[in-house]
């Protein structure tokens, strides 16, 4: 796990995917373990890669069910691109 003032608090549990990289940072869709969840949630997020420890940034979290949702939106949204 990660720590945050001496006190672990995340774990990356499963890198999904990269969806942007430039020059040291990235914008990751990631499972995490929080310390204060007892469940994995997916994640995405900006990471500061350019020091000596991966730094975490701005993001969100969300549920497998809010990642379904997302997931159906999102296929409404590109259906023209997908049947073409």
């Amino acid at each position: 796990m990660a720590k945050n003032e001496n006190k672990e608090f995340y774990k990356i549990e499963q890198h999904i995917a990269t969806l942007s990289d430039k020059e040291g940072f990235t914008k990751e869709f990631n499972l995490i373990q929080y310390e204060a969840l007892k469940h994995t949630i997916l994640d995405i997020r900006k990471w500061d890669n350019t020091g000596d420890i991966k730094k975490m940034g701005k993001g969100i979290t969300i549920t497998e069910e809010e990642a379904k949702k997302l997931l159906e939106a999102l296929q409404d949204y590109f259906k023209e691109d997908i049947e073409a």
